[in-house]
C-alpha cells in the first residue's frame, strides 16, 4: 500500500489539508502556530496520520466520533488514496456531528475517473476496505506508524517476558486470551451438561430389570383374560338358549293379547312424551317468572333513578342566577378597571423612583438650568419630599382600591363559574335522564312480551295435562284387558324363564366386567413395558451423549491448553523470532554493517558490534536507535509476509524526541537508506533534521479557522 494522496476537512485542528504524495519518497512533517514555528505542539501534525487511519479502519483518536468533526462545523471528510498491487483505491470516509458516518470506496480507472466500488452499507463497505488491504488497525499500528518513543521496545525490553508481551500484542496474539476465555466457558457448559447426563441416566435406573418383571406379571395376566373369556362365552350360550325358550313361549299367547301389548307400549310412549312436554313447559314458566321478578327489580329501580334525576335537574334549575352575559360584562369592566390601576399605580412608581433620585453634581441643574446652589439644593431636596411623600400616599390609596377591584373581580369570575357549572350539570342529568327513560321502555317492552309467552305456554300446558290425563286411563283399561285374558300357568312359567335371563345377564355383565379389567391390567402393562423399552432406548441415547460429551470435554481441555500463554501463542512468537532475526540483521546489513542481533530460545537477545557481545546499555544512542529501528523494521516486514501483504509506508510520530544530536544523524541516515522501500512520514519537532529532507509538509495552526497544510520543496 503505497499512499498517493490526502485530503483532509474539518477533520480535528484541520479546516483544509491537500497533500500530494507522489512527489516524494520520505516527508518531513512539521507545524506552527499563527506563522510562530517556536509553537509547534498540538497544532495537527499527528492529526494527519489519524485521519489515514479514520479512512482506512473507521478508528477515532477521540472518546466520541463527534470529536473528530472540528469545532464550529457539522462535517468531517477524509479521503486517502493509495495503490495497491498496481490499481489505485480512493477511500472516502466522513461524520456528520450528530448524524451518521458514510464511507465510500472507489478504483481509478485508465481514463482518471473513479469508479464506485462501494457496496449496498456503510459497514459492508468498510469490510470491503479490510478485505482489500488485509490488516486490521491494530496491526497498521505496529507494522506501519511508530509513535512517540515507540523505538524503545523489543530491543530495551527489561525480561523475555516483556518481550513476550510486545511480540503477542504486535502479532495481535491478545485474542487468543479471549478464545481461550471462549473455550473455558463452553468447557464449563459441557461439564454441567455432563452433571446434567448422569443425573438422567440415573433417574432412569435399570430399564432391563424391569421389563422382564413386567413381561412376567403380563403372563400370568393374559392367562386370566383367556379364562374369564372363556367362562363368559359360556354364560352367553346358556342366555341365548333361555331367550330362545322365551320366545317361543310368547308366541303360544293369543293374537289379542300381542295386540293389546302393542298398544300399551304405543300409549307408554305417548304417555312419556306429554310427561316431558308437561316438564319443559313447567321449567320454561319458572325461568320466565324468574326472568319477570328480576327484571322489575330492576324497572324500580331505574324508576325510582329517574325520580332522583328528574328532582335533581328541578333543584338545579330552581337556582336563580343572573345572565351569564351581564356577569361576563361587568367581569369585562372589571377587569378593564384593574388593568387601567395597575398601570396608573405603576405610572406614580416611576415618578416617585424620579423623586428618589438625588439632585445630579454640577454648576446647573439638568431640569429647570438654574445654579446649584446650597440653598437651591436644599430648596429642592424639601420640594421633592414634599411631593414624595404626597405620591407614596396617593399610591398607598391607589393600591388599596385596586385589591377591592381584584377581590370584585375573583367573585364575579367565581359567579361565572357557578352559571356555568350549573348549566353543565344540567345538560349532563338530561342525558342520563333520556338514557335511563329508552331503557325503562326497552325494559317494559320485554317484560309484556314475557307475560305473553308465559299465557302461551299455560294454555298449551292445560291442553297436554289433559290429554296425559286421557292416556293414563286408556293405559289402565288396556292393563285391566290384558290380565283378564292371561294364562296363569303361561304367565308363570315366562315369569320362570326371565328370571333365568335376568341371572344369567347379570353373570355375564359380571364376567364382562371382570374380563374387561384383566384387560385393562393387560393394556397397563403393555404401557408400562412400551415405557421402559423407551427407558431403555432413552438410557442407551444418554450413555452414548454422555460418552460424547466427555470426549468433547477432554478435546475442550486440550483446545484451552493450546489457546493458553503457553500454547499457540508462545508457538507462533518462536516461529517468526528465525524470520525477524533474519529482517532486522539484513536492514542492519544495510543501514550499519558490523552490526548484528541474535534471539535466543528463551526470548533473550544478544547484540554484536563488528563481532564483538553487548549488552543492550553498553551501546552508544545511535547503536541503541539503529538496532531498535531494525527490530520494529523487522517486525513489521514480518506481519506484512505472514498477512502476504506489501505496506510500502512508513508513519514515524516523534520517534526522535529523545535523541541527542548525534542520534538523529543516524536516524536521519537511516530514514534516507529506507526510503528506497517505503514512501516515509516523520513527524518532528526537530529543525536540525530540516537541512535533512528536501520536503515539508508545514501544518499551520489558526484556533479561529482551523489548521491547514502545505507541501515545501527546499
Amino acid at each position: 500500500m503505497d499512499p498517493q494522496f490526502i485530503s483532509i476537512k474539518n477533520f480535528k485542528s484541520h479546516s483544509r489539508t491537500e497533500i500530494d504524495c507522489t512527489g516524494f519518497k520520505s516527508v518531513l512533517i512539521m507545524a506552527q502556530d499563527h506563522s510562530d514555528p517556536r509553537i509547534s505542539n498540538a497544532v495537527g501534525k499527528t492529526a494527519i496520520f489519524d485521519a489515514i487511519e479514520y479512512a482506512l479502519f473507521g478508528t477515532y483518536p477521540t472518546s466520541v466520533l463527534d470529536g473528530i468533526v472540528r469545532d464550529g462545523t457539522d462535517l468531517c471528510e477524509v479521503i486517502f488514496d493509495f495503490e495497491l498491487d498496481g490499481e489505485i483505491y480512493r477511500v472516502e470516509r466522513s461524520r456528520r456531528r450528530g448524524k451518521s458516518s458514510d464511507c465510500q470506496l472507489f478504483v481509478k480507472l485508465s481514463d482518471g475517473s473513479w469508479n464506485p466500488k462501494s457496496q449496498r452499507t456503510t459497514t459492508e463497505t468498510h469490510n470491503a476496505i479490510q478485505e482489500l488491504i488485509k490488516i486490521n488497525a491494530k496491526v497498521f499500528r505496529n507494522s506501519v506508524l511508530f509513535a512517540q518513543n515507540d523505538l524503545d521496545g523489543l530491543a530495551s525490553a527489561k525480561s523475555a517476558e516483556d518481550r513476550r508481551c510486545i511480540l503477542k500484542d504486535a502479532l495481535n496474539l491478545n485474542d487468543y486470551q479471549k478464545f481461550e476465555k471462549i473455550v473455558k466457558d463452553e468447557t464449563s457448559t459441557i461439564s454441567k451438561m455432563i452433571i446434567s447426563c448422569k443425573a438422567i441416566i440415573d433417574a432412569i435406573g435399570n430399564p432391563s430389570s424391569d421389563i422382564e418383571s413386567l413381561r412376567a406379571k403380563f403372563d400370568i395376566a393374559k392367562v386370566a383374560v383367556v379364562d374369564l373369556e372363556m367362562r363368559r362365552d359360556k354364560t352367553q350360550i346358556s342366555l341365548n338358549s333361555k331367550k330362545a325358550e322365551l320366545v317361543d313361549l310368547q308366541r303360544s299367547v293369543s293374537s289379542e293379547m300381542s295386540d293389546a301389548e302393542e298398544k300399551l307400549a304405543d300409549l307408554k310412549a305417548q304417555k312419556t312424551r306429554a310427561q316431558q312436554k308437561i316438564k319443559t313447559h313447567n321449567a320454561t314458566i319458572g325461568e320466565n317468572n324468574h326472568k319477570l321478578k328480576t327484571l322489575l327489580i330492576k324497572l324500580n329501580k331505574k324508576q325510582s333513578e329517574v325520580v332522583d334525576i328528574q328532582t335533581a335537574c328541578d333543584d338545579l334549575r330552581s337556582k336563580k342566577f343572573r345572565p351569564s352575559s351581564k356577569v361576563k360584562a361587568k367581569l369585562k369592566e372589571v377587569s378593564t378597571n384593574e388593568l387601567n390601576g395597575k398601570a396608573f399605580i405603576g405610572s406614580l412608581e416611576t415618578k416617585a423612583r424620579e423623586l428618589r433620585k438625588p439632585i445630579p453634581d454640577g454648576d446647573e441643574c439638568p431640569s429647570c438650568m438654574q445654579e446649584v446652589t446650597e440653598k437651591y439644593r436644599q430648596a429642592c431636596e424639601d420640594d421633592k419630599k414634599i411631593k414624595l411623600q404626597e405620591l407614596e400616599k396617593n399610591i398607598a390609596e391607589k393600591r388599596i382600591f385596586l385589591k377591592k377591584v381584584t377581590n370584585h373581580k375573583n367573585k364575579l369570575q367565581k359567579e361565572i363559574d357557578e352559571i356555568n357549572n350549573a348549566i353543565s350539570q344540567i345538560s349532563s342529568l338530561e342525558n342520563i335522564l333520556t338514557s335511563k327513560q329508552n331503557e325503562i321502555a326497552n325494559d317494559q317492552d320485554y317484560i309484556g312480551r314475557i307475560n305473553k309467552l308465559n299465557e302461551q305456554i299455560i294454555a298449551d300446558l292445560s291442553v297436554q295435562e289433559k290429554g296425559l290425563e286421557d292416556i293414563i286411563n286408556r293405559e289402565e283399561a288396556l292393563i285391566n284387558f290384558a290380565k283378564s285374558i292371561s294364562d296363569d300357568e303361561v304367565n308363570l312359567k315366562i315369569i320362570e324363564i326371565q328370571s333365568c335371563i335376568k341371572d344369567f345377564e347379570q353373570e355375564l355383565s359380571e364376567l364382562m366386567q371382570l374380563a374387561s379389567d384383566a384387560n385393562t391390567q393387560v393394556g397397563i402393562y403393555i404401557a408400562k413395558i412400551e415405557t421402559k423399552t423407551n427407558d431403555l432406548e432413552k438410557l442407551q441415547e444418554e450413555e452414548g451423549r454422555l460418552e460424547k460429551l466427555e470426549t468433547d470435554y477432554l478435546l475442550h481441555k486440550q483446545v484451552r491448553k493450546a489457546f493458553s500463554s503457553s500454547g499457540i501463542p508462545t508457538m507462533v512468537i518462536h516461529t517468526i523470532l528465525d524470520d525477524l532475526q533474519i529482517e532486522a540483521n539484513s536492514l542492519l546489513a544495510e543501514l550499519k554493517p558490523g552490526h548484528e542481533l541474535q534471539f535466543t530460545p528463551d526470548l533473550e537477545i544478544g547484540f554484536r558490534i563488528d563481532g564483538r557481545e553487548k549488552e543492550y546499555k553498553q551501546l552508544s544512542g545511535g547503536q541503541k536507535m539503529i538496532m531498535a529501528f531494525s527490530l520494529k523494521i523487522g517486525l513489521s516486514l514480518v506481519i506484512q509476509n505472514r498477512l502476504g501483504i506489501s505496506i510500502k509506508f512508513l508513519g514515524l510520530d516523534e520517534v526522535d524526541q529523545s535523541l541527542d544530536r548525534s542520534t538523529v544523524d543516524h536516524y536521519a541516515d537511516v530514514i534516507h537508506k529506507l526510503q528506497d522501500r517505503f514512501k516515509i512520514f516523520v513527524i518532528t519537532h526537530n529543525d536540525s533534521l530540516k537541512d535533512k529532507f528536501s520536503n515539508v509538509i508545514l501544518v499551520e495552526g489558526d484556533s479561529t479557522h482551523g489548521a491547514t497544510s502545505q507541501l515545501v520543496t527546499y
